[in-house]
């Protein structure tokens, strides 16, 4: 299923971006002890993520610097220090890193998150949003179609089932099955 931000007012997530909501429950995922309320299948998307991601969140300043006289420096140069004020706020109403996760814990959320987010229209998935216009999603296991070169063109063509109980990914030329 679709990890997706909560829903409920009364959540404390439910005040964050959508963006940071996921992260931080991509930190909680990756942070659990093994067996720990995890299904197993989430479990090993969340352990075969990257380690690394190559995002201006990772840069050095030398590598920022590349940026300077561009439009994307400005940019470029505050999402570090955003994305740590965003967790100085977790930790304060998260309870520590128990919760919020370590800082680096909590930019690597947000890298995969950035790097793997689709965005959920209502043409294509009715039944999951229920109604709602438009809304994000980490999709656990098609964010690997959609990042496989060597996979033929899924990018995109991301559907619920019938029944709306499953996601599938529809290619765009034949392929084989598996």
């Amino acid at each position: 299923s679709a990890l997706r931000p909560a829903a409920s007012p009364r959540t404390a997530a439910a005040r964050l971006s959508d963006e940071n909501a996921l992260a931080l429950c991509l930190v909680n995922l990756r942070c659990r002890e093994a067996g720990a309320n995890v299904h197993p299948a989430m479990a090993a998307w969340v352990e075969n993520l990257p380690r690394t991601f190559g995002q201006p969140l990772f840069w050095t300043e030398d590598q920022v610097n590349e940026l300077q006289g561009s439009m994307y420096e400005a940019r470029a140069r505050s999402m570090r220090g955003d994305a740590l004020a965003v967790h100085q706020a977790l930790l304060a109403s998260c309870g520590g890193e128990v919760g919020a996760g370590s800082a680096e814990e909590f930019l690597w959320s947000l890298a995969a998150v950035r790097s793997r987010t689709f965005s959920l229209g209502v043409k294509e998935f009715p039944q999951l949003l229920g109604g709602r216009c438009e809304e994000v999603a980490m999709v656990p296991f098609v964010d690997f179609a959609n990042h496989d070169t060597h996979l033929p063109a899924c990018d995109g063509l991301i559907r619920e089932s019938a029944d709306g109980l499953a996601l599938e990914i529809a290619c765009a030329r034949a392929c084989r099955a598996g």
